[in-house]
């Protein structure tokens, strides 16, 4: 088959420096290297975040005027951002909590992409009876990147360090997070490591306060910027375990990340999170499905006010669940490290960089 020209349009998110920039530009990435299609970006902002080693690549990307100039399209959003185009597209997007907002739906019905892409089956079985063309095709992760460096935990911190990377917000559970952690350990048990790029001193001044409230507390460091991605490789590789108590999750690119540097993982057990993860995984964290319309907490107030679709749900982890996973990680290391190489094994088995790419590829060829 001849090869097709692919628009890619993402405003401009691969050049940005953050979780769904990395989305975007795994796929970019991938489509440069593809032996079927030949892919451009549109003009866009000049400069680039700090992004590392990917740069340089990304900028001999080919650039075309209009994506008149293309044989398909392939445009990556929030489904609120969605436009036509007057070439074939595929619209990748992915959503949250258990039912997109009917304007969402709305908006995606108005505009018809041919083809829907969606990073995993959480988000493809409440889209497929919406939309015939519904295709899985997960996110390219950079496994010369993210990998185990165990040399570098002995530049870490001498105590049990728990790692966390994520927004300061309510879907991502922080509060629950910090609950468990300082109910659970006292002073020289653990640390955690709470890696929060939007943190504000309104924030830590909230966190410092559940602290000064235990008798004898946990070390808890606050970090509020990624410096770039080889950095936070590292950071993963220089702790014991990866946790986070998310409650609403699309994708879970940290997720992923700490399996593929062989850190033991300590998640919520509900939507995407699971399926990164081996059936019998015994660090998942147990709890219940709640409905975002009745969060009744100022912390989850901004949130509930853009996902309140009747009837949609998030997952509430179980604080004692929770400490009952990140004390079995620390007493017992060696049993949590053979189940750290286990998960990674399962990742790259079920969502390997290549089985992505091809994955994309199959997406693609459904509009033509």
């Amino acid at each position: 088959m001849e090869r097709k020209l692919v628009a890619f349009v993402d405003g401009d998110r691969h050049k940005r420096a953050s979780g769904y920039g990395e989305f975007a530009r795994g796929m970019l990435l991938a489509l440069d290297q593809s032996d079927t299609f030949d892919v451009a970006v549109l003009p866009g902002a000049p400069g680039f975040d700090d992004i590392g080693q990917q740069r340089e690549r990304l900028q001999k990307v080919h650039v075309i005027d209009r994506v008149e100039d293309a044989d398909l399209v392939l445009q990556i959003c929030q489904p609120a951002g969605i436009a036509s185009f007057p070439r074939p597209t595929a619209f990748y997007t992915m959503f949250d909590t258990s039912a997109m907002p009917g304007s969402s739906v709305a908006k995606m019905l108005e505009n018809r992409p041919q083809v829907v892409l969606v990073p995993n089956l959480y988000n493809a079985r409440f889209l497929r009876p919406t939309f015939s063309n519904v295709h899985v095709a997960p996110p390219p992760m950079d496994i010369s990147l993210f990998k185990p460096r165990h040399h570098q935990r002995a530049g870490g911190k001498s105590e049990f360090t728990f790692v966390f990377q994520g927004s300061y917000g309510f879907r991502k559970g922080v509060d629950l997070l910090l609950r468990a952690f300082l109910d659970e350990f006292k002073a020289g048990e653990a640390r955690l490591h709470l890696h929060c790029p939007n943190l504000s001193i309104d924030q830590a001044d909230e966190i410092l306060r559940r602290v000064t409230g235990h008798p004898s507390p946990p070390r808890i460091e606050l970090f509020g910027k990624t410096y770039t991605r080889e950095w936070m490789a590292n950071f993963y590789n220089m702790a014991d375990a990866f946790v986070s108590l998310t409650r609403a999750e699309a994708w879970g690119l940290p997720i992923c990340e700490a399996i593929l540097c062989e850190r033991p993982v300590v998640t919520s057990f509900d939507w995407a999170m699971a399926e990164y993860l081996p059936h019998d995984y015994p660090y998942l964290v147990s709890g219940r499905r709640q409905r975002v319309d009745e969060i009744d907490s100022a912390f989850g107030a901004n949130w509930r006010g853009n996902h309140q679709e009747p009837g949609s749900e998030y997952f509430e982890a179980s604080v004692e669940d929770a400490r009952a996973k990140l004390r079995a990680v620390v007493e017992d290391r060696e049993r949590a490290a053979e189940h750290a190489r286990q998960a990674r094994a399962h990742l790259l088995s079920h969502f390997h960089p290549k089985q992505a790419g091809a994955a994309l590829e199959q997406g693609l060829l459904a509009l033509l």
